[in-house]
């Protein structure tokens, strides 16, 4: 009875059915908890509990039913010891899922007792210990699964038993990744089987070398260890691995070169080696990885020229991050051989010479970072042919000439960052020029025109060596003199007043948890804000990293920009939400800092925990190499962070701007909703307008596509529009499709899309192709495979149809953000039991 609107309690009169065998209820709503007289069932051979909301302790009599060979209880809610015996009371136990549950105690040492044993799941519980090395007697154990629980102490020795599971010759997964385990790998960790498809240690307290002996795995497809404390070069043994497809070794110590034998690795797909300390050169060889297609070494000592020839024979490449080395010298012509790449970020580097004309052959990118270089030169007109590009980042370099006229023709185009280089001459105002949010032209003294809201000077055109009214000029001169000696007049008169005058109302941070910052000090966290610490821009401000030197903790300042309309109370609705709110799913606000800077003017910042992984929207429409796991992490992320909000925060919040660029990830691909610059705080049915004194277009104001249609027919704001946003965003996640793609037009958008393709029984032909791509799971039977890749379908289905309820044009036919919640949690016990 899986997968059906199965509810209640599983009936205590179940008992009564002698000769069952087999009892199936995965995947449907059933609670409680489970009755004891299932241990009446002697001759069961399966129970499949997954996916339900059960509860409570397993009765301790189910572990008297000898003759079962397949168990499942994954994604419920249940709690207890695992009981020492488990591999005695199931002798006969093949496939034993145990995932995703509130279990403790330690892994059962008596589990070398079930001979029969192909795969055995713990994943996502509170175990803690050791991990027994009797498990080495599983001869037909392909997939042991340990991740997500509190195993190993922390100190040496901890991973000695990887040298017992020598012995598993059919082992094909072995996931231990994101416990407490440290130490050195052992050299054992090469006598594994053969057949080792995936090796997952990431997360842990590793450090030291990696061993040479890890290249004896040569049928590795996906190795992952990132995330701990590795030191010392790159063993040239890992060059056996001819079978790689993805390598990430992120976030270690990692020195030394990078070496030539990734030559060798002819179909690896994804290579991530960024925040270690990497020195040297990239090898030429590494242009022989044809099938490369995310390429990420930024944060790293790399420096010298990049060879033409790795970029030229790179022709899937997807994604390019280069950012914070030294690189020098000329970026590559043969740039433009890479039609497909969505995303280059080489800023941050010693690059020179001009920028390269091929760049408008990519004609795919969607995000451009060349800033905090040394080019020069004029900003090529091929640029114009980027029409899919979002972001174009030039700032910081030593850029002359015009900004072409033809770069209004990038409609897409979100951020434009000009600033600090030396341009010249009129700047357009059509197209993205036309939105002041858009565009940043800072320290280019010799601009003129544009919107008047930039406050550029006006340009005049030239008769031969002639001004055309030299008066006019003269006026202008004298006109604005007064205006200043006005201003100045005025600044004067106000100041004079005194501070008894309070222009803006800021809600009390608690002292006990927020300690009130200076500019001076926030000043010298981001080294005076320079441009070389920007690290993002919004509406209402920009964003800087930078670390506090009292407790070097890396934050995020987001310095409002008070010139921008409701800057000013964006601030007060931020301070007055987060002072007010607490969860692991919300961007935790660490200070504020309100006053004047050096020079006397109003200043106002919002300090938060720093992002390491940046924001959903550059994962979805840039980087593209998120799998469907992920996807669901991060929706179950958000929508923890929305229930609290709606349910368990009081008073009771409303986002109001829930989107992509607003979820903020953590270095473990946590997410964080962040931005409350549009919050309300809902009392009763009443919502406190934080925006009180703006017009009504601010209080309901979010961003195109993902406000919900009944605030643009002046409805009131509610947690309901929350849960439109939410439904679009799941939608935008599960198809790789922007609200505002250019596809959708007159009746047809992105929920009507997705409830055609489900009503028609045809939802694969509009997911995301990289996400289809990326669901990688492999089992060494074939019908176990078959029943991987259904279960992978199944839920991204399911995402799209909670999608789909949560953004329905009725909001009272929208479900409860809760509801949401409860179904993805169970997706997602589904999905992990054969991920």
């Amino acid at each position: 009875m899986g997968q059906t609107n199965l509810t209640g309690k599983i009936p205590s009169t179940i008992g009564n059915l002698s000769v069952l065998r087999d009892f199936s209820v995965y995947f449907t709503n059933l609670h409680g908890s489970i009755p004891n007289e299932m241990g009446k069932l002697k001759t069961i051979t399966r129970l499949d509990l997954t996916l339900n909301s059960l509860s409570g302790k397993v009765p301790s009599v189910l572990y008297n039913l000898s003759n079962i060979r397949e168990i499942s209880f994954t994604g419920n809610g249940l709690i207890g010891r695992l009981p020492p015996t488990l591999g005695d009371d199931f002798p006969l136990l093949r496939l034993g899922y145990f995932g995703l549950n509130d279990f403790t105690g330690g892994v059962p040492p008596t589990l070398s007792n079930t001979s029969g044993l192909l795969a055995i799941d713990f994943v996502g519980n509170k175990l803690e210990g050791t991990v027994p090395e009797g498990i080495s007697r599983l001869q037909n154990l392909f997939y042991l699964g340990l991740g997500t629980n509190n195993l190993g102490s922390g100190e040496d020795n901890d991973l000695d038993f990887i040298g017992s599971l020598a012995n598993l010759s059919s082992l094909r997964i072995l996931s231990i990744e994101s416990n407490n385990f440290g130490g050195l790998i052992p050299a054992s960790i090469g006598n594994l089987s053969n057949k080792l498809e995936q090796l997952d240690l990431g997360s842990n307290k590793i450090y030291g070398n990696i061993p040479m002996e890890l290249g004896n795995l040569v049928n590795l497809i996906n190795l992952g260890i990132k995330n701990n404390k590795l030191s010392g070069d790159l063993p040239t043994s890992l060059g056996n691995l001819q079978m790689l497809g993805e390598l990430d070794l992120s976030n270690n110590r990692l020195d030394g070169s990078i070496p030539l034998f990734f030559g060798n690795l002819s179909i690896l797909n994804t290579l991530i080696l960024n925040d270690n300390q990497l020195k040297g050169q990239i090898p030429s060889t590494l242009r022989y990885c044809s099938r490369l297609q995310s390429l990420s070494l930024h944060n790293n000592r790399l420096s010298g020229s990049i060879p033409g020839e790795i970029l030229g024979g790179l022709y899937d490449l997807l994604t390019l991050k280069l950012y914070g080395n030294s690189f020098s010298g000329r970026f590559p012509k043969e740039v433009g051989n890479l039609d497909k790449l969505s995303m280059l970020d080489i800023s941050k580097n010693k690059f020179s010479g001009e920028l390269p004309n091929e760049l408008g052959k990519c004609v795919m990118i969607e995000i451009l970072k060349m800033g905090e270089n040394n080019f020069s030169g004029n900003i090529p007109l091929s640029f114009s042919s980027l029409r899919t590009a979002r972001v174009i980042d030039l700032s910081c370099n030593i850029l002359t000439g015009n900004i072409p006229l033809e770069l209004q023709a990038l409609s897409n185009l979100q951020v434009l960052n000009l600033s600090f280089n030396q341009l010249e001459g009129e700047v357009p105002f059509k197209g993205p020029f036309a939105n002041l949010s858009a565009i940043y032209l800072l320290d280019n003294k010799r601009l003129c025109g544009g919107l008047s809201q930039l406050g550029l000077p006006r340009c005049f055109k030239r008769q031969g060596r002639q001004l055309i009214s030299t008066k006019a000029a003269i006026g202008i001169a004298v006109s604005l003199f007064v205006c200043l000696l006005f201003a100045v007049l005025l600044v004067y008169l106000l100041r004079r007043k005194g501070s008894n005058t309070t222009v803006l109302s800021i809600p009390s941070m608690k002292s006990g948890s927020f300690q009130r910052l200076t500019y001076k000090e926030l000043s010298k966290a981001t080294n005076e804000f320079s441009t070389r610490n920007l690290i993002g821009v919004g509406g209402f401000g920009l964003v800087y990293k930078g670390v506090l030197e009292e407790d070097k903790n890396l934050i995020a300042v987001k310095v409002m920009t008070l010139a921008t309309p409701g800057a000013a109370k964006s601030f007060i609705a931020e301070c007055k939400v987060l002072s007010r709110v607490r969860h692991r799913n919300l961007l935790q606000i660490l200070s504020y800092c309100s006053g004047l800077d050096f020079k006397g003017n109003e200043f106002m910042a919002l300090v938060f925990e720093l992002m390491p992984n940046g924001n959903l929207d550059t994962w979805l429409h840039v980087s593209k190499n998120l799998k469907l796991t992920q996807r669901l992490e991060i929706a179950i992320d958000v929508a923890s962070a929305l229930d609290y909000l709606h349910h368990d925060s009081e008073p009771q919040v409303v986002h109001c701007d829930l989107k992509p660029s607003n979820v903020l990830l953590d270095s473990d691909m946590v997410a964080h909703v962040g931005d409350f610059g549009l919050a309300k705080l809902v009392q009763g049915t009443v919502a406190d307008d934080t925006s009180k004194g703006q017009s009504s277009t601010f209080a309901v104001r979010g961003t195109v596509g993902y406000v919900p249609p009944e605030y643009g027919m002046g409805g009131n704001v509610s947690t309901q529009g929350d849960v439109y946003s939410y439904g679009i965003l799941l939608l935008e996640m599960i198809t790789g499709k922007r609200p505002t793609d250019v596809m959708f037009k007159d009746d047809i958008n992105l929920h009507t899309l997705c409830s055609y393709a489900v009503s028609k029984s045809s939802p694969m032909e509009i997911l995301d192709l990289h996400l289809v791509d990326q669901t990688d799971v492999k089992f060494n039977r074939k019908e176990i495979e078959s029943i991987g890749e259904q279960i992978l379908q199944e839920s991204a289905v399911g995402m799209l149809e909670i999608g789909i309820a949560c953004s329905a044009e009725n909001p009272n036919e929208r479900i409860d953000i809760r509801h949401a919640l409860n179904a993805l949690h169970k997706i997602k016990a589904k999905l992990f039991q054969f991920n």
